[in-house]
């Protein structure tokens, strides 16, 4: 496991009505394109992938959302980052909540996934993951080469929330295997280039309270 400087999280405002949400990973992605870099540092939870934090970083910018699938929800915060004994330090301020939009597309339950190995030794396994619409498998709606690193956990539900946009919520696109994911490549929703590199991951113990009454 790389050496990591810790994530510490203080939320403002807690009312004693209050949505609980607990994270144990912390993940950090670099994402690519030929547009902008974008880090995106994700917390999970590696028991229950129905939710997830995201906090992104862009053009020296902080934007934090948590999302909810199982409610359909999405809780958005304004966030600051600040050094205190040389760690780097976030406060939540919540702000609003809304619903997650094209949650329910029909189509979504007809996705086919398949992953190859495509070349493997003895620390990384390089995988291509193609998405099909359906189960004819004619033509790929995406493909993505990515490698993984072999590890007790399967730690590829934090790639998928983190990374793949449009398929966050797809508890289905998981593969069945112990590993994180390093790196990978494929396109966007644009058709261009895009390209993920893990920064940082580590265990971390986080709770997150969300105020029922302002949902």
């Amino acid at each position: 496991m790389k050496k990591l400087l810790l994530f510490y999280v203080l939320l403002a405002t807690v009312t004693s009505r209050s949505q609980n949400y607990t994270f144990n990973l912390v993940t950090k992605y670099t994402v690519i394109t030929e547009q902008f870099n974008t880090e995106v540092v994700g917390y999970t939870n590696t028991e229950n992938d129905s939710y997830y934090l995201r906090i992104r970083k862009s053009d020296n910018e902080l934007s934090a959302a948590l999302y909810d699938f199982e409610n359909v929800k999405r809780h958005d915060f304004n966030i600051k980052s600040s050094i205190v004994n040389g760690e780097i330090m976030f406060d939540f301020e919540f702000l609003m909540t809304s619903n997650i939009m094209n949650f329910h597309k029909k189509n979504y339950s007809k996705y086919v996934y398949d992953f190859t190995t495509v070349s493997k030794n003895d620390s990384l396994e390089q995988i291509s993951l193609k998405i099909y619409p359906n189960a004819k498998k004619k033509k790929p709606l995406d493909t993505i080469i990515f490698e993984v690193q072999e590890i007790s956990e399967n730690l590829f539900p934090a790639f998928r929330v983190n990374c793949l946009h449009t398929y966050e919520f797809l508890s289905a696109l998981n593969p069945f295997k112990n590993g994180i994911v390093v790196r990978g490549s494929g396109t966007n929703t644009r058709g261009n280039p895009i390209h993920y590199e893990l920064k940082e991951w580590k265990p971390v113990q986080f709770d997150l309270l969300v105020p029922k009454s302002k949902r």
